[in-house]
């Protein structure tokens, strides 16, 4: 079988609203190729060519059935066109074979550097001790963007070796396992969606911390009855918003708790909601910020 990869060249400003577009419309997943997300100033070491292999464009791929790439297509030009002053430079396509296609969006993904811990495509693994292994399909992130960096960055701020962990909002559960790689003792990982349940159970196994993390399906906090040393949130402004309603259930006084996700022009409507706690750091990187709070 064939399908059509469907490449649509932007702006770095404009590229998640046109991911999101992309998304809706494919529903096969999407590729981000942004060489301002290798921009890391705190890395420890990074290969000397590795912006040489990212294109100076943002390229944002998506994947349709060959028989859909013209109604595809029509969409996303209509989609785009209800933005205002939104950059779409080119849109073109290319036939792909189902092996190949099943295989291309791996091509742009490498090992990201973030202090102790190296977040690690699985395929990619050199067998290096710091590597925390993902292996997300097509369903979540490896770990590339801002806000990913911003929360492991923060977490390492902050005395984490045998200390409970609660990442709320898993995902492909990137932040516990960071969390774990770290010296936590205990990582609760929790998410409504199933299939990051399933995702991050993968990926738990794949880093051989079953014995460290454990992952469940849940709302926020709903269900939670613990209390943790470090409550880890990347989400959006308005859920973390929607969250502080809850986060008493799970904080207890000295906890540390990180907030990510949040686009800069709401990052005051957050830093307003969590007013009670006492503010110890905000990090920012391009349009995005996070935030360090103890309880």
């Amino acid at each position: 079988m064939k399908y059509c990869e469907i490449t649509v060249k932007t702006e770095h400003k404009d590229a998640e609203i046109i991911a999101d577009v992309m998304n809706e419309i494919t529903g096969d997943g999407v590729c981000v190729v942004d060489r301002q997300d290798l921009a890391v100033e705190s890395w420890d070491y990074a290969e000397d060519n590795l912006m040489e292999n990212f294109p100076k464009e943002v390229l944002v791929k998506g994947y349709c059935a060959v028989d859909k790439l013209d109604e595809t297509l029509k969409s996303l030009k209509n989609s785009f066109s209800l933005f205002e002053n939104l950059t779409v430079l080119d849109i073109y396509s290319n036939i792909l074979d189902d092996d190949i296609w099943k295989d291309e969006w791996k091509k742009n993904y490498y090992a990201i550097p973030i202090g102790k811990v190296i977040i690690c495509p699985v395929w990619l693994d050199d067998g290096n001790t710091q590597n925390v292994l993902i292996d997300t399909g097509l369903a979540f992130g490896t770990g590339q963007h801002e806000t990913t960096s911003l929360c492991v960055e923060l977490m390492q701020k902050v005395d984490i070796k045998n200390k409970i962990v609660l990442d709320i909002g898993c995902g492909s559960g990137v932040l516990g396992l960071c969390a774990a790689k770290l010296g936590a003792k205990k990582v609760t990982l929790i998410d409504n969606d199933i299939l990051a349940v399933e995702t991050s159970e993968k990926n738990i196994a794949l880093n051989k911390f079953q014995n460290v993390c454990q992952a469940r399906q849940g709302n926020l906090t709903d269900g939670t009855i613990d209390k943790y040393d470090i409550a880890l949130a990347n989400l959006t402004a308005p859920i973390l918003m929607e969250l502080r309603k809850g986060i008493e259930n799970v904080v207890k006084k000295g906890t540390y708790l990180i907030l990510s996700g949040i686009l800069n022009t709401y990052c005051i409507d957050v830093e307003n909601a969590y007013s009670g706690f006492s503010l110890i750091e905000k990090a920012v990187k391009g349009e995005w910020c996070a935030l360090l709070y103890q309880i």
